[in-house]
């Protein structure tokens, strides 16, 4: 079986919030499907899919899983909901876009959410016909645009371990140089309250030595 970073990094994250949650500061629930079997789906997404770092990761891991808390003292939230594959490779037309957002945004007709925190969010891959694109889009339903992370799947999911998938922390890094910006300041705000390990200067570096730009 091959051995998934990214299912280590997502196990520490778990672990981190089991501690929080002794605390009694957070409720944590976490559900996974079994892992993918060996025989490829037959579908075309599928085989530009099968050799991914996501394939690896559904097989050692589960297809498809979800982490959630809940804060109790403060109002806040988290979540990573990874889709199943056959969720995941379907056509997105008529649910997370329409044919008159393709006029304004080309790229939405092969956008595929991946891990879809609320009815809003997701983010997920680009796949065409002749290619996957390596860095992560968000999606901000139902605005048509699509949001370059700068992030392989690899650094997202180590950047949500870093975020403990603080609600719309993808959104933070889309803003993270205006400290103003309302979400930032509630980020900065509440996540050491909840996590006293939290520190901004370390995330900012973190997602800095990630970006794929940086690489």
């Amino acid at each position: 079986m091959v051995r998934s970073i990214m299912n280590d990094t997502i196990t520490l994250l778990t672990m981190c919030l089991f501690n929080v949650e002794d605390l009694n500061t957070i409720e944590l629930q976490v559900k996974s499907n079994l892992p993918i079997m060996e025989t490829p789906l037959v579908d075309n997404y599928w085989v530009r899919l099968k050799d991914s770092k996501l394939v690896d990761l559904y097989k050692v891991k589960a297809n498809g899983f979800s982490i959630e808390w809940q804060g109790k003292q403060i109002e806040a939230s988290g979540r990573l909901n990874f889709l199943p594959i056959e969720q995941i490779v379907q056509t997105w037309k008529d649910r997370l876009y329409y044919e008159s957002d393709v006029e304004y945004n080309d790229l939405i007709a092969y956008y595929h959410p991946i891990d879809m925190p609320s009815e809003t969010i997701s983010c997920g891959m680009l796949i065409t016909p002749n290619f996957v694109t390596q860095s992560i889009y968000l999606h901000h339903a139902p605005e048509p645009e699509t949001f370059d992370l700068d992030l392989d799947l690899e650094g997202y999911v180590h950047m949500a371990k870093e975020a403990c998938i603080f609600a719309n922390w993808q959104l933070v890094l889309l803003n993270i140089a205006n400290l103003q910006h309302p979400i930032i300041k509630q980020f900065r705000k509440t996540m050491p309250r909840l996590f006293p390990d939290f520190n901004w200067d370390a995330f900012v570096e973190k997602y800095e030595s990630l970006k794929l730009s940086n690489q």
